[in-house]
């Protein structure tokens, strides 16, 4: 289960932290255009399975937002 997902320089986002309840299971992230849902879910399938979305590992460095600061991505589980 995450339990914290860190995502930095990645497509719109400079920084984001999302906390999860220990013991709840996430299932649906909610909030308006633009905010960083999609992020999230690239975020997830770049550092589980070093793929975009649509499954292309060449196409990772389309997700850097500034070439020149390091892409990071983090999750802590439990």
């Amino acid at each position: 289960m995450f339990l914290k997902i860190l995502i930095e320089n990645m497509r719109g986002l400079d920084k984001l932290e999302v906390n999860f309840k220990e013991g709840e299971n996430p299932k649906v992230l909610l909030g308006p255009n633009g905010i960083g849902k999609s992020t999230v879910a690239a975020a997830i399938a770049w550092c589980l399975k070093g793929v975009t979305l649509k499954g292309n590992s060449k196409e990772a460095y389309k997700l850097i937002k500034d070439d020149h600061v390091p892409m990071t991505v983090e999750i802590t589980t439990d």
